[in-house]
């Protein structure tokens, strides 16, 4: 007849069972794919194609500063979210018959859950050439509500009836500056207000246009360097191989082909950013911050600090900002003899840039390279917070009861920590005075555009100077 156990003996096996039940449970969870579909709190910082909504400060109330009141706001507004370019359209259309060979893959191949690959199967492109460059709906959304918001914010200046004379409504020639004028407009004021051609300004908010030494600038090797450095690292050639492991390849995408999965993915997510799109689940978090790094990176040296032309156009932007409303601040007679109590001007993420550049606003103490990726976590340089869809800059003058006028600027509805402010609240004496002479039209204008190739040394050297400190900064 057997014995029982001892008790000590039959709580030691059960410690071991319950000890290596949780060993393959934990084993189980290391293998299991990451699923984008369950990710109730996925990334969705996309470079300059992040949605308005994900960006925008919820939690101020702007405008509202003790003893002072708003007289006059200039805005600068990138255009909402639209549609892709043709071109984009065509490599969109295009992934259809990548889907389709991913859904051939094993099921065993794939590192990607039921979920993942379920939306891959439902997925289908809508999208039609004539609606190339145009608005979403989501993007007509994103300026008539920020248009509310402005409206609530600042009863002070934009609670009136829209004239010419007190509000001067500025666009591009592109078709969806105009709907994001419209949008504005329209919920701003109650209804339609009649936009025309006399309110295109291409000169002004799309100052790279026809402008070929910019272009020439952008296509220099030296602003390349360091993003083709970035897209030939090892992090990236690992990442392109995971990305194509989760999707079952058993080769590397080309670096083109995951880009293109990159853009559905982040269009998808600026047209609907609450819904999850298929061709986000091939990456994991951590590679979407190397691919919005890798946008940055690009953005930085072709349109940002890393391209010493980019200050230049965005100084008659800026000299037209400040020279409004230094305007606003000689008057003291009526309030119909001050000029415009507001102006909004609807342009490119470009525009955007080059005035923000142009005004000092998140400029990082080193220039990021294709090196400082692991360390760039908290750099200013964001494209995402800078100049998303539907991104903008205000400056709000305000008469305060001291009679003195001061200066607050907004980027993405967040007051900017400006050098010398208050908790972002400026003297206008400071402001101007720090940009009178930098605004100068002798030097602040398009002339640059036209500069004959001898004339390119200086900028020339520029650039490689900027290329040395990049060198410098890796080493020291």
């Amino acid at each position: 007849m057997l014995k029982d156990p001892p008790f000590d003996n039959m709580v030691g096996w059960l410690l071991a069972g319950l000890i290596c039940f949780s060993l393959q449970g934990l084993a189980t969870a290391d293998t299991d794919p990451y699923c984008f579909s369950d990710d109730h709190d996925p990334y969705n910082l996309f470079a300059t194609k992040t949605a308005y909504e994900v960006v925008r400060d919820k939690r101020l109330k702007i405008g509202v500063v003790p003893d002072c009141t708003p007289v006059m706001i200039w805005g600068l507004f990138r255009h909402g979210t639209r549609y892709p370019h043709e071109d984009e359209i065509k490599q969109q259309m295009g992934l259809s018959t990548l889907r389709d060979t991913i859904l051939r893959n094993s099921p065993q191949d794939m590192d990607m859950c039921n979920e993942d690959i379920d939306l891959l199967k439902d997925w289908s492109y809508n999208v039609n050439m004539s609606e190339a460059d145009l608005l979403t709906e989501s993007g007509v959304t994103e300026l008539q509500l920020l248009a509310k918001r402005l409206r609530s914010n600042f009863p002070d200046v934009l609670n009136a009836h829209y004239t010419e004379e007190r509000f001067k409504i500025r666009y591009t020639s592109k078709e969806r500056t105009k709907q994001s004028a419209e949008a504005f407009t329209t919920e701003l004021f109650g209804g339609p207000i009649g936009l025309s051609e006399n309110f295109i300004d291409d000169d002004l908010l799309e100052p790279n246009h026809n402008c070929s030494v910019w272009k020439t600038s952008t296509q220099s090797e030296g602003l390349k360097r360091e993003t083709e450095k970035f897209r030939n690292s090892k992090m990236m050639n690992s990442l392109i191989h995971k990305v194509g492991s989760r999707m079952g390849f058993k080769y590397n995408l080309t670096g083109k082909t995951m880009h293109d999965i990159y853009d559905m993915c982040r269009f998808d997510k600026a047209w609907n950013f609450k819904t999850h799109s298929p061709w986000c689940s091939p990456f994991e978090k951590h590679h979407l911050k190397v691919m919005e790094y890798d946008e940055d990176l690009d953005y930085y040296y072709r349109s940002g600090y890393g391209n010493p032309f980019t200050a230049k156009l965005g100084c008659p932007l800026i000299r037209d900002m400040i020279e409004t409303l230094n305007s606003r601040t000689q008057v003291n007679t009526t309030e119909e003899s001050t000029g415009p109590s507001a102006v909004f001007n609807f342009a490119h993420s470009l525009t955007l840039r080059a005035a923000l550049i142009k005004l000092g606003i998140a400029k990082d103490n080193y220039p990021i390279t294709a090196d400082t990726f692991s360390t760039s976590e908290k750099r200013q340089w964001r494209t995402a917070f800078l100049t998303p869809f539907a991104g903008n800059l205000l400056a709000v003058l305000y008469k305060c009861a001291d009679q003195q006028y001061r200066v607050m600027f907004f980027l993405n509805e967040q007051y900017v920590e400006y050098e010398r402010c208050k908790v972002g609240l400026c003297d206008w004496s400071y402001i101007y005075s720090t940009f009178k002479s930098e605004i100068d039209p002798s030097r602040c204008n398009r002339d640059f555009c036209e500069t004959s190739g001898s004339s390119l040394v200086v900028p020339t050297i520029m650039l490689m100077g900027l290329v040395l400190l990049n060198m410098f900064t890796r080493f020291y």
